[in-house]
């Protein structure tokens, strides 16, 4: 059977809510974290899949990161945050691999960016996917 978008995410989406990710607010699937959420996030977002017999795609997964007030009184970036959530997501890859047919591996090295609109911190990642189809 070809896995579609709301499948893969939904099945990356159940096993990042098994690991031991420890962020200190949701985990939410693409378009469904509040939009005013100043909360340490995750959001699991489908970005594209082929449809072979065995089925390779990516998924993304960002954690957003508040932003720390300065002595100042203006926000900065919580780089020491940004830097742990990095290795998390490194070492993410190796629980969602232990838990079942679908094999995830690192298109690219986290990263830390801010989102344009809202000028919000996140940490990001994007995992090929890859599965056998039927």
């Amino acid at each position: 059977m070809i896995h579609t978008s709301q499948s893969i995410e939904e099945y990356t989406y159940e096993l990042v809510l098994q690991s031991a990710i420890n962020v200190r607010g949701g985990i939410y699937r693409q378009g469904e974290r509040p939009l005013n959420s100043s909360k340490e996030d995750v959001v699991i977002s489908f970005l594209d899949a082929d449809a072979d017999q065995i089925q390779r795609g990516n998924i993304i997964v960002s954690v957003f990161v508040p932003k720390l007030y300065g002595s100042d009184g203006v926000k900065y970036d919580d780089k020491e945050r940004c830097k742990v959530l990095e290795y998390r997501l490194v070492q993410l890859v190796d629980f969602l691999n232990r838990r079942g047919e679908v094999r995830f591996s690192m298109q690219s090295a986290p990263r830390t960016l801010i989102e344009p609109t809202t000028k919000q911190t996140f940490v990001s990642v994007n995992y090929v996917f890859k599965l056998l189809t039927e």
